[in-house]
């Protein structure tokens, strides 16, 4: 085992053993005793809310990058590799790095008995990371909630970002849109000001932001047609009050400024409708990734998937023609057990049937098992083929699952419409989606043959654990509410 492993697998598990209490105290104390590195972190944009906050701080990361300024960026959870959660300009924290920094901050955090948690830690990692690495700006994520999350210890940023609320976590955060929003508006700091996305409670979150003196940014309200057009805006919105408040920055000027900002608002991370192909046998299968893990994600997946916009469109080299149909989805899908999965499994079943619904399950503590969305889907009315779950694991699921797409160009009647540019009858090919919690995300990419950094076993073995811990000391209200949404 590596000293980085060691490291890592050790944080993992301080939750285990930790009881800490409610509020920022002990993050506050951590950062106080490892020198206060956000004093040396500059130009701070701080991005909460229910969906969209990871795609949104990864745009404005690339855009700032992408304008010639040193930008860190701070996001949670991770996909393969704990290092993703921290990097500057699109370069992840190195293993070196993480060894020399994280023992420095597990030690003080033993020799003064700061009963830090694992996000907590990792917070502290993420700022000592970006204050050697004399940034010029940083982006950072929400973990979860706002008001009492670790990151939250940002006293001053230079922007604060809303991009949605919804019902989430609501054993932790609370049960209502409002109080909901409440938790997230704790980001809205006296005087600074703050972006809000076209679907949050504007007049409430307002008040709120009145009430601190912190000047309001509002979204057009659109319509956009899915998720990824509305997170466009978002960020661009922030990204015209930047260069307009932050002259000095090293911003590129001109055309070339221009196609920078452009290229960043284009990014996307991982796992946020992530297409590509996957050959099985001699046919291409189109694969699509989404996290989406909630009713409100799941059906702007959907309508995406549906309805590409004529940009997206015109991007594949395509002009919208009356011949296009939507493709048929065949849906591999991983929840965690502490969702809401009837109404999940309700949205899912509305856009596809259930024999071309797949469910796997991920090793992870937090994983919903097969049978638990069986019987959801049985107290629908919905009966899945026994073939389409079960699976030994991750790998099994999504090879079915790409098999059979691969072996049905769909005659069905929902495409005997279907016509090609010459009027000849056309068979329409399934398109894989798989979508759900971030933590299935890891072993489906490995799956998928997609190289990039993963963590060990050795590590992956003990970060399910952790997080089930977490679980429960939030929902018994023993520690900080500063974890992970999954």
């Amino acid at each position: 085992m590596s000293r980085y492993e060691l490291l890592v697998r050790n944080l993992y598990q301080v939750n285990m053993y930790c009881a800490a209490k409610l509020g920022l105290d002990n993050i506050q104390a951590l950062h106080h005793a490892i020198g206060r590195p956000l004093q040396r972190v500059p130009n701070i944009v701080h991005v909460g809310g229910t969906n969209g906050k990871g795609s949104v701080a990864f745009k404005l990361a690339k855009c700032l990058e992408y304008s010639n300024i040193r930008t860190g960026l701070f996001v949670s959870p991770h996909i393969a590799s704990f290092r993703e959660r921290m990097q500057v300009n699109g370069e992840l924290i190195s293993e070196a790095e993480v060894e020399t920094l994280l023992s420095e901050i597990m030690e003080v955090r033993g020799a003064q008995a700061i009963p830090a948690t694992f996000f907590e830690i990792t917070t502290a990692l993420a700022f000592s990371f970006f204050a050697r690495r004399e940034l010029g700006a940083a982006v950072v994520e929400v973990g979860l909630g706002g008001r009492l999350d670790a990151t939250n210890i940002i006293e001053k940023p230079r922007l604060a970002v809303l991009t949605s609320i919804g019902l989430e976590h609501t054993r932790i955060l609370g049960s209502s849109i409002e109080a909901i929003a409440r938790e997230k508006a704790g980001i809205i700091k006296p005087g600074v000001p703050v972006i809000l996305g076209p679907h949050v409670p504007h007049d409430f979150l307002g008040a709120i932001a009145a009430e601190r003196q912190s000047p309001v940014l509002l979204v057009p309200k659109g319509p956009y047609p899915n998720f990824e057009e509305e997170n466009t805006a978002i960020a661009r919105t922030a990204l015209e009050f930047l260069r307009t408040s932050q002259p000095a920055l090293p911003w590129r000027e001109g055309p070339e400024g221009d196609r920078a900002l452009a290229r960043g608002l284009r990014s996307r991370p991982p796992c946020r409708f992530e297409e590509m192909e996957r050959r099985v046998g001699n046919r291409s299968v189109r694969v699509v990734l989404d996290v989406g893990h909630n009713p409100p994600a799941l059906r702007r997946l959907f309508e995406r998937l549906l309805s590409p916009t004529k940009s997206e469109l015109q991007a594949r080299g395509a002009q919208a023609p009356p011949a296009w149909k939507e493709p048929v989805v065949r849906l591999v899908l991983g929840l965690s057990a502490d969702k809401d999965i009837r109404e999940c499994l309700q949205t899912v079943l509305a856009f596809v049937p259930p024999p071309r619904l797949h469910i796997i399950q991920a090793r992870h503590p937090r994983a919903a098992t097969p049978m638990a969305l069986v019987e959801a889907a049985a107290a629908l009315g919905a009966s899945l083929p026994s073939g389409n779950y079960g699976y030994a694991s991750v790998q099994e699921g999504i090879d079915t699952a790409l098999q059979a797409a691969a072996g049905s160009y769909t005659k069905s009647a929902e495409f005997d419409n279907l016509e090609t540019d010459e009027g000849t009858k056309s068979e329409a090919q399934e398109t894989v989606v798989v979508c759900g919690s971030f933590f299935i995300m890891g072993e489906v990419r490995r799956a998928l043959g997609i190289k990039e950094p993963q963590d060990s076993a050795v590590i992956s073995e003990v970060a399910g654990a952790q997080f089930s811990a977490t679980q429960e000391v939030f929902l018994n209200q023993s520690s900080c509410q500063n974890g992970n949404a999954g």
